[in-house]
């Protein structure tokens, strides 16, 4: 599993639109409009995209591989904002 860990403003997210273009990898994110906008300004182009909820309602249903921008942000959505906390391990 490709994992991308940094700060704010260190380019996690062009990171990721690169492995989802080099992977053909649909991209999971929450605003579909703003990461289609995001990745046309890092010159990424041909990328599918799923909001969250998309994802969860019928992401089983589709064939092929995703990335997920904002782990967290997902996790929230897909369990309504219930949990309190996880655990990750850094290796």
């Amino acid at each position: 599993m490709y994992r991308i860990i940094g700060k704010r403003g260190t380019g996690k997210t062009k990171k990721l639109l690169t492995k989802a273009q080099e992977t053909n990898a649909i991209v999971v994110c929450k605003d579909p409009t703003r990461m289609v906008e995001k990745a046309y300004s890092y010159g990424i182009t041909g990328l599918n995209f799923l909001t969250y909820l998309d994802f969860m309602h019928r992401g089983i249903n589709f064939h092929g591989k995703f990335v997920i921008d904002d782990v967290e942000a997902f996790l929230a959505t897909a369990l309504t904002n219930n949990i309190i906390g996880y655990t990750l391990s850094e290796d």
